[in-house]
């Protein structure tokens, strides 16, 4: 789904983390040296749901909740692409009468009764999507969509039962969540209207026009559902569940998560944001992880050279596993990536929100991640 709104932030964002990695710019500069930085005050590492605060710089700080594992050394694996079971997926969405599969474009979809699934040859991902799901997935995506919709449970079914029901399927398709989901509650009233906001989006209404984008021409109450973010697990520690550039290989780096959306009528979409991972049979020797009050350190220290002239507050730590690849291999006729090689790296991963002014003069906020190696203490780029 394109939206104007959402070209502009992501311009925003890319052209801000871009000067927040060290660059002089308007925002910064090279620091005067005879400025010294507050020092980070000791801290005993936190458990998880605890907050820190320090200040590491003038407009650096951090007031963040922290969660952690309190293991003490978290081996580095090698992984690839998990080769999900076909019949397995079949069954669990389209039964298995009357499916008919088309091949094309490095990839295997399977429709039945306006229903599709989608298998591409390259390992670690599927994609399931029913008419319904795909009216809610042009309308809500991610971000700010899914905060304006306000009521807690819908009538159908209560949060905690579309949980389990989605956790089952999940386990019965070999996939670990990590924790519970972020669920929420999409009203049809409030679809409706996002429908309504987003047709006055020339962009948005552009594609519709051409039929990529679907529109419902009535939004009933049957038409109600839960949408669900899931983490990834693996070995008890939670995967990196965004995508990011390595800058040394220019290279997209996939992470893992699972977007469901629900409804009284069963799964409407299941889609792997990312790819989902297996640990082959060998791995990295177990490296003793930094502490956290190490991790800030190097933080701190990435931002030693510059003036921060707006402010960037920590808002979030925490230990995950993040994809790195180390060799990108070859590419196929048909597009599909061979013999990458890729690690799950340990890492303390800090969540940055960075105020800045827009070109109106209005502040704004930005998020910015730094992901720093939990065994060598230095950022991952």
């Amino acid at each position: 789904m394109l939206k104007k709104i959402k070209i502009t932030t992501c311009l925003g964002i890319l052209s801000v983390v871009f000067i927040c990695s060290g660059c002089t710019s308007e925002k910064m500069t090279s620091k005067d040296t005879n400025k010294v930085s507050t020092s980070v005050p000791s801290v005993t590492p936190a458990i998880n749901g605890k907050n820190y605060k320090a200040t590491l710089a003038t407009n650096l700080k951090v007031d963040a909740t922290v969660e952690a594992s309190d293991i003490k050394d978290i081996p580095t694996l090698q992984i690839t692409g998990k080769v999900f079971d076909k019949n397995k997926l079949l069954n669990a969405f389209l039964g298995s009468k009357g499916i008919k599969e088309k091949k094309q474009d490095g990839q295997s979809s399977f429709t039945v009764n306006n229903k599709n699934l989608t298998i591409p040859e390259e390992p670690g991902s599927f994609n399931f999507i029913t008419p319904l799901g795909d009216y809610v997935k042009s309308i809500v995506n991610e971000g700010a969509e899914v905060n304006k919709f306000k009521l807690k449970e819908l009538e159908f079914m209560t949060k905690s039962k579309a949980t389990k029901q989605v956790t089952d399927m999940l386990k019965t398709l070999d996939i670990t969540p990590n924790m519970k989901p972020k669920i929420y509650a999409l009203d049809y009233n409030t679809l409706k209207k996002e429908q309504d906001m987003l047709m006055k989006d020339k962009d948005y209404k552009y594609f519709v026009d051409l039929g990529k984008t679907k529109i419902k021409d009535k939004w009933t109450k049957d038409d109600e559902c839960y949408y669900m973010l899931f983490r990834i697990d693996m070995n008890g520690i939670p995967c990196y569940d965004s995508h990011y550039t390595m800058q040394s290989l220019d290279s997209m780096v996939s992470g893992s998560e699972a977007r469901v959306i629900i409804s009284k009528n069963g799964i409407e979409s299941f889609d792997i944001n990312g790819l989902i991972y297996n640990q082959k049979n060998s791995k990295i020797n177990t490296s003793h992880l930094i502490s956290m009050q190490q991790a800030v350190e190097s933080l701190k220290k990435k931002y030693s050279n510059v003036i921060l002239k707006d402010e960037m507050l920590v808002t979030g730590i925490s230990i995950i596993y993040l994809p790195v690849i180390t060799s990108r291999g070859t590419t196929s006729n048909a597009g599909v990536t061979l013999n990458k090689q890729i690690e799950m790296v340990p890492c303390w991963y800090f969540n940055i929100n960075l105020k800045y002014s827009n070109s109106e003069g209005i502040v704004d906020t930005m998020p910015i991640e730094v992901r720093i190696n939990a065994n060598t203490g230095k950022e991952i780029l």
